[in-house]
């Protein structure tokens, strides 16, 4: 099922005119839901509003700090953060969830998108998508740093430390010290993160949420409509857009996000 929403109205009142579902039979506290900051940010962060409507609905949910956090600073690579998500998996299940969800805002949309082409879970929530490292925009920012990562492990030294650039919304650009292989691994465009190849291989029996803002940037929409043109057409995404722009829309999102996680939990 695909659907856009252009939100006009409060969520509250919108919520009562686009869904109908009356009751529902699942604990909500057997719901779990990883959700997944962006890029420098933390788990108290931009996602907080987001992770504190879903526990006020009585859903068990963790916030990891995940490896491109500002305190963290990319200091382990994508299996690293396939780690992380597990051990965050585990400790919902440790407290009695056995629905599972991923959520992400921005480069961990990223995350769980990379994600769910290699793991079964009941659903995943994309909040305003970003880090598209084969975006001809991003690759041109960051293509000095890429062939300095290349050329530091063709020469060995794929573990040893250097600077390399990171691009961030609005404009914003950082350089910072990492190993060569994990900076490969986040920003080479035909590396591992590459969101338009992993939106083309998540496992089908995954169902996805959608979310953007209206005021989103341009460059941000076009990376979530080459993703979605990508997506198996055997399980189209729910695709909803929401007041605000790419900081705005975890918390826009929650009301949205609460329905879907219980109309699938309730299947």
């Amino acid at each position: 099922m695909k659907l856009k929403l252009i939100l006009k109205c409060s969520l509250a009142v919108l919520s009562l005119l686009i869904w109908t579902v009356p009751s529902y039979a699942t604990d909500n506290k057997t719901i779990g839901v990883v959700v997944m900051h962006g890029k420098w940010d933390s788990p108290n962060g931009h996602i907080a509003g987001f992770a504190n409507s879903l526990e006020k609905e009585g859903f068990v949910v963790v916030r990891p700090e995940m490896p491109w956090s500002g305190r963290r600073s990319y200091d382990a690579g994508v299996d690293g953060m396939v780690k992380d998500i597990d051990a965050a998996i585990v400790k919902l299940r440790e407290q009695g969830a056995n629905k599972i969800f991923v959520a992400g805002h921005s480069f961990g949309t990223a995350g769980a998108l990379r994600y769910i082409t290699q793991t079964k879970v009941n659903g995943m929530i994309a909040l305003a998508p970003g880090h598209a490292p084969e975006g001809r925009g991003f690759a041109a920012k960051t293509a000095d740093s890429i062939k300095k990562a290349k050329e530091m492990s063709q020469s060995g030294q794929a573990d040893e430390k250097g600077w390399f650039a990171d691009i961030n919304t609005g404009s914003r650009s950082k350089s910072l010290q990492m190993t060569a292989r994990i900076y490969l691994d986040y920003f080479d465009p035909e590396g591992p993160m590459n969101f338009r190849n992993n939106a083309a291989t998540i496992r089908t029996d995954v169902p996805v949420l959608w979310i953007a803002g209206i005021n989103e940037e341009e460059s941000l929409k076009n990376v979530s409509k080459a993703a979605l043109a990508s997506m198996p057409k055997t399980t189209p995404p729910m695709v909803v857009e929401v007041p605000g722009g790419h900081m705005d829309t975890p918390d826009q999102a929650s009301a949205i996000a609460i329905t879907w996680i219980k109309e699938l939990a309730d299947k």
